[in-house]
């Protein structure tokens, strides 16, 4: 079974879970397996997340929104059992918002390739290029007579590309905020919110803007970010190849709440920093293999809590002395 399929499936059952707990007759021994249900896969939590998204973002009528809640003492009017309809349908049509859960939206899943979070995978192209795609990213490629053209919906990638005498095609790196021109290199490009960016580890990369003239060239040994409409200034890398291709995250006197952000990108669900944080640094090279494991190093080593509420809902604090 395809993976688009597995996410359709898993919000289907979600749906079905949904409209069951707003029956009278909705059961313990029911809430039991709706929850086992949950803690099934990080797909199953994920649906669930989504199925609740939608009913917060359409107000769908007679709908609780309570996490986790069922509507045990209110029976399924013919009213409120149309709107639920309605959500099973909105759901598996795509119309959830997954903003802010770690699971790729529709658009994302329909790509050439995706990976899972915590998942790397490689990819040779045709022209003998390879493509390393990080966590949670979706890709697509375009190879056509004019143009070599990977298209980075979400997350991050490391490129080789090769560089002979036959292949006269430009090879292009895109994602939303612009495209990066490359001939012979070695580079990660990276998206998220509302810039990307590009590390540059050997040959050259021309950036352009998806919505300005602006171009900007970046040398080996170089990083820079750029949005649709803007590019910064390049500053030095500070290694010679992305840390991630060999399972280490790495900090260096790093806020803790952007290293716990960092984080999140490997690991199912929620993972989130408290702003009380904002002061503490962190500095390590961790593997990112056992993101559990690097929680219970963080905890022991600076004077914070790890809260888990679930699986899928870890929260970081600052402990009470």
């Amino acid at each position: 079974m395809s993976e688009n399929q597995l996410h359709k499936n898993a919000l289907e059952t979600a749906s079905r879970w949904f409209v069951r707990q707003t029956d009278s007759d909705f059961s313990e021994t029911e809430r039991i397996a709706w929850l086992a249900w949950r803690e099934q896969s990080p797909a199953n939590e994920a649906a669930w997340q989504a199925v609740e998204q939608v009913t917060q973002k359409f107000s769908l009528p007679g709908v609780s929104t309570s996490v986790g809640i069922a509507t045990l003492d209110r029976p399924a009017s013919p009213a409120r059992r149309r709107a639920l309809q309605q959500l099973s349908l909105l759901v598996v049509l795509g119309g959830a918002s997954w903003a802010g859960y770690r699971q790729a939206p529709w658009q994302e899943w329909r790509a050439d390739y995706v990976t899972v979070v915590g998942e790397q995978r490689e990819i040779y192209l045709p022209d003998n290029s390879k493509v390393t795609l990080n966590t949670d990213s979706a890709l697509d490629i375009f190879f056509t007579p004019d143009e070599r053209r990977l298209l980075l919906h979400k997350g991050e990638m490391f490129i080789e590309t090769t560089s002979t005498t036959t292949e006269q095609r430009p090879f292009i790196a895109a994602t939303q905020h612009g495209d990066v021109q490359a001939l012979g290199t070695q580079f990660s490009l990276r998206t998220a919110g509302e810039q990307s960016r590009v590390d540059l580890f050997a040959g050259a990369v021309e950036i352009r803007n998806a919505q300005s003239p602006l171009t900007l060239q970046l040398n080996a040994g170089e990083t820079t970010t750029f949005t649709s409409t803007s590019i910064v200034s390049p500053s030095p890398l500070l290694s010679e190849l992305p840390l991630w291709l060999n399972g280490i995250l790495v900090a260096d006197n790093q806020p803790l709440p952007e290293f716990i952000a960092e984080l999140a990108r490997y690991r199912n669900g929620y993972l989130l920093a408290d702003d009380s944080l904002k002061n503490f640094r962190i500095s390590g090279a961790f593997p990112i293999a056992d993101t559990n494991a690097i929680l219970d190093s963080i905890s022991r080593t600076l004077p914070v809590n790890v809260q888990r509420f679930t699986n899928y809902w870890v929260r970081v604090v600052v402990a009470k002395s």
